[in-house]
């Protein structure tokens, strides 16, 4: 459940970890937030940070507002390991766009369109085999390796429903909940707030049906393989 609080200067909002918490996560924040609690040493978080709270289990926290002004903060208690990307990098048609590298990376795999904005030196050091490549300022991948497919499709109250292709099953899926979302949506029993990310890595087959409501909607990225 989501709570929303403001806390202001000096003040301390004490709550409790479940015994199965996993994590907690600051959705949304005005400012930095101070952590603390008998056993974790104060630690400031911001919007979108996720904190393990196997730790803490049974335990009380709080979040204390170290500013001279006040501080609203939304934040989440979840049982499930959750990853999101909230602002961060939401899923917007069917690519993630890359405006600033600031440090090397390495990436062993590519399973969607990647923009890269500016002049970016890139080497390969192992072969990659690509199905198709556009190249005009971005390089974009239709088919991925061993005849895996990505589709991306957004899912609403009209169409709830992505059916993969004849002789294929949904390998792997990552879902957004829409930005605009005004309610929670739900999916395999998991609850996602507007602009969450999901990713479920198992094998699923037939149709996937989403029921969703009003102007509410996901963003799906889809992973098929032949059968």
């Amino acid at each position: 459940m989501l709570r929303t609080v403001t806390i202001e200067p000096t003040e301390k909002y004490f709550f409790d970890v479940g015994n199965a918490t996993e994590v907690l996560i600051l959705r949304e924040a005005t400012k930095s937030i101070t952590l603390s609690g008998d056993d974790i040493a104060p630690v400031e978080i911001s919007k979108c940070d996720v904190v393990t709270m196997i730790k803490y289990r049974g335990k009380a926290l709080y979040f204390q507002n170290q500013h001279t002004e006040s501080v609203t903060i939304e934040f989440q208690l979840s049982d499930t390991m959750i990853l999101i990307r909230e602002q961060l990098s939401a899923i917007s048609g069917n690519s993630l766009v890359i405006e600033e590298i600031v440090k090397a990376i390495q990436i062993s795999e590519i399973k969607a369109p990647v923009a890269i904005k500016g002049t970016v030196p890139v080497s390969l050091s192992s072969a990659i085999e690509i199905g198709e490549v556009a190249v005009n300022n971005t390089v974009q991948t239709k088919q991925s390796i061993a005849g895996q497919v990505i589709h991306t499709q957004k899912l609403t109250a009209a169409n709830g429903q992505f059916t993969p292709p004849n002789g294929t099953f949904i390998r792997s899926m990552t879902i957004q909940a829409g930005l605009q979302n005004t309610e929670n949506v739900f999916i395999f029993g998991f609850e996602l707030s507007k602009g969450a990310v999901m990713k479920f890595d198992y094998p699923y087959l037939g149709a996937l049906n989403i029921a969703l409501t009003g102007t509410n909607e996901i963003n799906g990225i889809f992973l098929t393989e032949a059968v």
